[in-house]
């Protein structure tokens, strides 16, 4: 299903660079990074299509056991462009937001219509700390 969609991701992002290849009035660098950007897409769509998930993840391991060096600044450049795209998503979303004043909630601020948040829950070993901080006799029970 995720593969399908990937393909499919993949595919619709290769059309799209080469549509905007194609109606571009210069054919400079741009152009050609575009139209060579399109052309990677749309083989790796097709690369894949034609495997199962587990030869992808065998492959993937294959791979970065070969040329770690490589592997790793993929990695970092792919979480570098997913952070950059996640950032300039959710600031679109923010200035489409209905907001009106581009105000953000920061810490310790509510936004506006919210109920006010529960504190959070430290667990049994917080809660044993905080027991014994107590004064006698200002017990809760449960």
């Amino acid at each position: 299903m995720q593969q399908k969609r990937a393909v499919d991701g993949l595919r619709t992002l290769g059309s799209q660079l080469q549509s905007m290849a194609s109606n571009s009035d210069q054919d400079g660098l741009a152009g050609e990074m575009v139209r060579r950007a399109s052309s990677v897409a749309e083989q790796t769509a097709g690369w894949l299509e034609e495997r199962q998930t587990g030869d992808l993840v065998n492959e993937v391991r294959d791979y970065a056991r070969e040329r770690p060096v490589v592997f790793l600044a993929g990695a970092v450049v792919a979480g570098l462009l997913v952070g950059r795209l996640t950032r300039n998503v959710a600031s679109a979303g923010d200035e489409g937001g209905g907001q009106g004043d581009g105000h953000r909630p920061g810490q310790g601020q509510q936004p506006e219509g919210m109920p006010p948040a529960a504190p959070p829950r430290l667990g049994p070993a917080a809660d044993q700390a905080a027991g014994a901080a107590r004064l006698p006799g200002s017990e809760v029970h449960r």
